[in-house]
């Protein structure tokens, strides 16, 4: 009895995380968090005036940072102490249900922020959010300039410097508010569709050979 108790407990729980107040905001949209039934998914629910639009995720343990502006919203998360994002998304996509695209993290457009991605001072990198990495942001314009501070760790511990430091970065994801959802494919996608571009050329190049007796 008390398994059977633990278990339908389980399926109570929510599988959407706290959403923290934005970090900055000029209240274009306002944001939400919804289960999507015992699935294990939840949606971020983007509303501007009486429209919203629900775009499904999973996997993510926690939502530790959010930016509104000019009718996008930008969220830094956590899966399991590893940092997911900062992801963008932009009303007027129309959302993205489990069962029109992928519904995990990876579908959507992630903003360059760790040390292989983008120019960190010298002799810093990128450190687990476990211990206090990541990054919060600090502004979000109505021409689309996202700004932050991102914390940065020492590479070397012989290197002069404080062990920690946080620097200032900025993406410009550009004036338009209706731009399309910018899903991110799968590697073996992008194969899939290199191969297949090369077979037709291939095929094309055959079709066209001369057939000498």
């Amino acid at each position: 009895m008390r398994i059977l108790i633990v278990f339908l407990s389980s399926l109570a729980l929510s599988a959407a995380p706290i959403l923290p107040t934005p970090d900055v905001t000029d209240g274009s949209l306002s944001l939400a968090v919804e289960d999507i039934g015992t699935s294990g998914l939840f949606n971020l629910v983007l509303t501007r005036g009486s429209v919203s639009e629900r775009y499904a995720f999973h996997n993510l343990d926690i939502i530790r940072n959010v930016a509104v502006g000019g009718s996008r919203a930008v969220i830094f998360g956590a899966l399991t102490a590893d940092a997911v994002g900062p992801i963008a998304l932009t009303f007027g996509a129309g959302g993205c249900a489990p069962g029109a695209c992928y519904s995990n993290l990876h579908s959507y457009s992630w903003l360059p922020w760790q040390a292989n991605q983008i120019v960190y001072p010298t002799g810093y990198t990128t450190y687990p959010l476990s211990t206090g990495g990541g990054l919060r942001f600090t502004d979000f314009t109505s021409a689309g300039v996202l700004s932050a501070m991102i914390s940065a760790r020492r590479e070397n511990q012989s290197l002069a410097g404080p062990e920690y430091i946080e620097f200032a970065y900025s993406w410009d994801l550009g004036g338009s508010t209706n731009s399309p959802l910018n899903h991110m494919p799968e590697p073996s996608s992008i194969y899939l569709v290199a191969l297949g571009a090369v077979a037709v050329s291939l095929t094309r190049v055959w079709r066209n050979y001369p057939v000498r007796g």
